[in-house]
């Protein structure tokens, strides 16, 4: 195994090792969505054979309390072959998540792929057992082939007990046709076992409100699904650069409806580089959120610290789309807008990382892959790099207050790349208390060795975190 993302992918995160009661199981979490290979068993272990029918493919998660990322680890199990065969060539991939149901792509092929491929590409939903105490499942799909799609374009819609798989293939797809806004959609209903593919299409007046200058035409390339649900299972293909394109999944109309993005983040000219990067996108309650982080010029006499600072906003709208509604700003801020005075100890924890002097400042840091909270608190959580480390912190952009701080504990990031993404799939894993692999209490890694005393953050939220050796912790922390 001479590849060093594979290598990587052989060292599972530690800290994820304890117990946690079922009152404590957090709502939702943030997932890395790409699979560690390791036989590491737990209550929310699956399996089933691959396509082959002969090898056996197991999936095991391992929830943690935000901003710690949680993780998942897959197994596959040759069946009367050279046990040095490598079945899996590169790490299994969360690609879609929805209640109680997540999709997972998995490479079987001598090469790493992102578009699906009949002699590559393997896809598998995971069935979480729910608290009631079922056992989770592992199920091998059909394949969509001749209809193949990449990672982004496909979302899922849970339905109980049931779901939908719904993939868009729009301009970012090698299609039969090249008119602006005809673009095809393969769906898969858990409850017939078929993938269908229909024609759907983009009004010609709607897609006049296209975001790209006009000698662009209309584009539009998926870089996330979100799910808006409702009486017709809405399901929302968001080009973060752009617009959204809505599909109702159980009317069947072939017309697709087009929401611009928010005037201020509409591109002068078609971008090229990763949307995921500064941008995201989530339904919370009855909104819809959108986040930018851009990070500003800077003077590049540090190799850790490229920048003068970054500045972040959000904006929101209702998640029914009326006509009548459209994006309203939210909040703005740049890094020095943040106020320690109430986080302190987040901030000493801050200034333990490298840095050119001693300023209590996020400024110094590279900053990127924004995710909303599916909570309604305005919280925004990003991954800060120093020095080819990664960490997670999250900022409430309501109260301009630093929240939480967690090494990323992977050696798999390079720089600011999108590595994870919302899932409440933790509010239906059966997490029995005593089983090896289950959630360690709430808390958040932090650097050197931590002592056991534990405070809360007394302002906006109750944050509780590990008070590391040496850190001074002012009034603004009551401990408990």
């Amino acid at each position: 195994m001479d590849d060093p993302v594979h290598r990587r992918s052989l060292h599972p995160p530690t800290y994820a090792d304890g117990d946690l009661a079922e009152s404590s199981r957090p709502n939702w979490v943030l997932l890395d969505f790409r699979a560690y290979f390791a036989d590491r068993r737990n209550a929310t272990t699956a399996s089933c054979k691959t396509r082959n029918g002969k090898d056996a493919i197991q999936v095991t998660f391992f929830p943690a309390h935000r901003p710690r990322l949680s993780y998942f680890c897959v197994h596959v199990h040759c069946h009367g072959a050279d046990p040095s065969r490598r079945l899996v060539w590169e790490p299994p991939k969360v690609i879609a998540t929805g209640g109680s149901f997540i999709l997972l792509r998995v490479s079987t092929g001598r090469c790493y792929a992102t578009v699906c491929s009949s002699l590559i590409n393997e896809y598998y939903v995971y069935r979480a057992g729910g608290s009631s105490g079922e056992a989770p499942s592992l199920e091998l799909l059909p394949h969509p082939c001749p209809y193949d799609f990449f990672d982004g374009q496909v979302g899922l819609l849970s339905r109980g007990t049931e779901y939908t798989i719904a993939a868009l293939r729009d301009d970012s797809s090698i299609r039969a046709s090249f008119e602006p806004g005809q673009y095809e959609i393969s769906l898969f209903h858990s409850e017939h076992k078929v993938w269908t593919t229909m024609d759907v299409s983009v009004p010609h007046e709607q897609q006049q409100q296209h975001c790209s200058i006009e000698k662009e035409g209309f584009w539009h390339k998926t870089s996330k699904v979100i799910t808006v649900g409702g009486e017709h299972g809405t399901m929302a293909f968001v080009d973060l650069w752009n617009g959204i394109l809505l599909y109702d999944v159980f009317r069947g109309d072939p017309k697709l409806r087009y929401v611009p993005m928010p005037q201020q983040l509409c591109p002068s000219s078609r971008p090229n580089s990763c949307s995921s990067i500064t941008r995201d996108i989530a339904i919370v309650k009855d909104n819809i959120k959108v986040v930018q982080v851009l990070m500003k010029p800077g003077s590049g006499k540090a190799s850790h610290s490229p920048s003068d600072g970054w500045v972040a906003a959000t904006w929101s709208r209702l998640a029914n789309f009326p006509q009548e509604d459209s994006w309203s700003q939210d909040f703005k801020l740049e890094d020095s807008d943040i106020n320690g005075d109430n986080t302190p100890m987040h901030f000493e924890l801050l200034k333990r990382l490298p840095a050119d002097n001693e300023a209590l400042s996020l400024d110094r840091f590279c900053i990127g892959h924004p995710m909303i909270s599916l909570d309604d608190n305005d919280i925004v959580y990003f991954t800060i790099t120093v020095e080819n480390k990664a960490w997670v912190i999250a900022i409430d952009m309501r109260y301009r207050m630093l929240q939480g701080v967690a090494e990323f504990g992977s050696e798999r990031t390079f720089g600011i790349t999108a590595t994870y993404t919302q899932s409440r799939i933790s509010e239906h894993l059966n997490m029995s208390p005593g089983t090896e692999g289950n959630l360690k209490r709430p808390g958040m890694q932090l650097l050197g060795s931590c002592s056991k005393k534990l405070f809360r953050i007394s302002s906006v939220g109750n944050v509780e975190v590990e008070a590391a050796d040496n850190v001074e912790v002012t009034a603004a922390a009551d401990m408990i």
